[in-house]
């Protein structure tokens, strides 16, 4: 037999039901991250400045494609008298750093792939990074990514484009090649690279299309594309896992800022050109 309930407590059951429905006599949601961001007035948010146009320091500050598009993000929140402390730090240590909560998110030039994904949330792309092979102008062996057989290059360390060489260079081998004849690994950046491709130590190295187009734009005739490498990859900023509330945040600020217009136009100040971008986290292998 079905139980009825009558008169006052039935009443009082209906006004339970509906205090329930709307959250009254809940216990109060855990704050997340961007609460707490909010209330100490202050984020942190890590970024490798040696990496042109994206990210680099010029008369001292940080300046570039993406620090023209943080501040972008970040006006709603500096509205809110949040300070934005935007720290210049190696590359190698910034995911590391993240998980070990030194700072709040990442805003660079990296790479979202399968494997940081176990680990990270990465935000929709803020641009794409393409691997392009540059050479000196007046090297007339290498015009494509295929004469890099027996050759020396360099690479940065814990990149893509260093991954990107030690396989090319086991794909030579498995088609009867020499394989590249040295993967030099630099953890000071591309300005040491671009000075050993200038005095012969190196023949020719990796990079993003936009940052090698850049490089192009600002010393005319000393370096060249020699083709490009693999499929189009994306980079994007990366939160810990657990701070869906910043990441989701940050998602709503660059997707409503994209269809504004205003990607389009920084990367014409920045690139010279224009990006399609995917509107969800596109990650690589």
């Amino acid at each position: 037999m079905t139980p009825r309930i009558h008169g006052a407590a039935s009443a009082a059951l209906l006004v339970f039901l509906a205090l329930a429905a709307l959250g009254v006599g809940a216990p109060p949601a855990q704050a997340g991250l961007l609460d707490d961001i909010k209330k100490k007035k202050e984020i942190a948010i890590a970024t490798e400045a040696g990496y042109a146009p994206f990210e680099f320091v010029e008369g001292g500050k940080i300046v570039g494609y993406h620090a023209d598009l943080l501040a972008l993000v970040m006006k709603d929140l500096a509205a809110q008298g949040v300070k934005v402390n935007q720290l210049d730090l190696p590359f190698q240590g910034l995911l590391a750093g993240l998980q070990a909560k030194k700072y709040d998110m990442i805003a660079t030039a990296l790479f979202g792939t399968e494997e940081r994904a176990k680990r990270f949330a990465f935000t929709v792309p803020t641009a794409y990074g393409t691997t392009g092979i540059v050479t000196g102008a007046n090297n007339t062996a290498i015009s494509k990514p295929e004469d890099l057989d027996g050759k020396v290059v360099g690479a940065p360390q814990a990149t893509k484009y260093l991954d990107a060489m030690k396989a090319l260079s086991e794909e030579f081998k498995k088609k009867g090649g020499k394989g590249l004849k040295e993967i030099k690994e630099y953890a000071s950046g591309y300005t040491e690279i671009y000075a050993d491709i200038d005095n012969g130590r190196i023949d020719a190295a990796p990079n993003g299309l936009p940052n090698l187009a850049w490089l192009m734009k600002q010393q005319p005739g000393k370096y060249k594309l020699a083709g490009q490498l693999g499929e189009r990859t994306y980079f994007a900023w990366a939160t810990r896992k657990e701070d869906q509330d910043l990441l989701e945040y940050l998602n709503a600020q660059l997707l409503t800022l994209k269809k504004a217009g205003a990607f389009n136009e920084l990367q014409m100040k920045w690139f010279g050109f224009t990006m399609e971008l995917p509107d969800v986290p596109t990650l690589m292998k």
